[in-house]
């Protein structure tokens, strides 16, 4: 049943030889900083080339605190092939990925006059992706997706739905010779938001449900070929997105950006820099954080 329900989801019947494209494993397990890093567009982003989940202790003398912090996914992907091999003559059906996970977001301060800015929000969620070669002279990816969302300090939980639409184009992808590779990749996003509880209102719309519009772009920086063996240690993301909340008429916006030191030679450790700045995503709690942490992904 589950079969024909994700073939008759994605518009087509899936292949018996599900694998003809590729050699690896149709299974993937991870562990990195976010969604948007899973990068399921062909298969999901290498470890040295991903920026990790993020766990962090700070000292702050000034304001006599404490700050314990953690954010990051885990899941497993899951992805299904089409035999057929994408040419330039017609629009050709990609592939097919599924990845179930869970996520967790927590900021704890010690200091009692700083309990404003904690954040401890837990998700579950699953994500869903097809792609479709050489339409409109490009690669277009249509990603949907579900999760409850339980805020731990408001102990509310949320239900959200998001679709995305990620076209893929040649011109989004350069190379600085000898530093680094870059990929640009924009998308638009339609997400919705429910709780049933009207006394606790969703941050996003400050009533019971959200609708978000907007577009989001991303740039990813790797290493380039002929990088240095200093420079081949960093890998950078940027993630900015844009909206509009149409039940309210507000717009925000949410920034998150990295820059990762891959310690060990396979990159599965990393000292990551990071900042965010605007709505969280998750539940719409304002936010403005820099840190320095030890990062982990597999």
């Amino acid at each position: 049943m589950l079969w024909m329900l994700l073939a008759a989801i994605v518009g087509v019947v899936l292949p018996t030889a599900a694998f003809a494209q590729d050699t690896d494993p149709p299974y993937k397990f991870f562990l990195r900083k976010d969604v948007p890093d899973i990068k399921l567009l062909s298969k999901i982003q290498s470890v040295d080339k991903a920026a990790g989940a993020e766990g962090s202790f700070t000292v702050d003398k000034v304001s006599d605190d404490k700050i314990w912090a953690a954010y990051g996914i885990a899941g497993v992907a899951w992805r299904v092939l089409s035999e057929e091999t994408p040419t330039s003559e017609r629009t050709t059906f990609i592939g097919l990925h599924i990845a179930p996970y869970v996520g967790i977001n927590r900021i704890s301060h010690s200091n009692p006059k700083l309990a404003s800015k904690n954040a401890d929000t837990l998700t579950s969620g699953l994500k869903m992706e097809v792609g479709y070669a050489n339409f409109a002279r490009g690669d277009h990816y249509f990603r949907i997706g579900g999760a409850a969302v339980s805020d731990q300090i408001k102990d509310t939980t949320a239900a959200s739905f998001v679709a995305q639409w990620l076209p893929v184009y040649d011109i989004f992808l350069g190379r600085i010779p000898y530093a680094f590779t870059y990929v640009i990749q924009p998308s638009l996003k339609a997400q919705f938001d429910s709780t049933g509880d009207d006394k606790n209102p969703l941050l996003f719309s400050n009533q019971e449900n959200a609708l978000r519009l907007g577009p989001e772009v991303s740039l990813y920086i790797y290493p380039d070929k002929d990088s240095n063996w200093f420079l081949s240690k960093f890998v950078g993301n940027v993630t900015y997105h844009t909206w509009r909340e149409t039940y309210s008429d507000r717009t925000a916006s949410w920034l998150s950006a990295s820059i990762t030191y891959n310690i060990d030679p396979d990159g599965y450790f990393g000292i990551t820099t990071s900042y965010k700045k605007g709505s969280d995503e998750d539940a719409g709690k304002t936010t403005d954080l820099f840190k320095v942490a030890l990062s982990g992904k597999f």
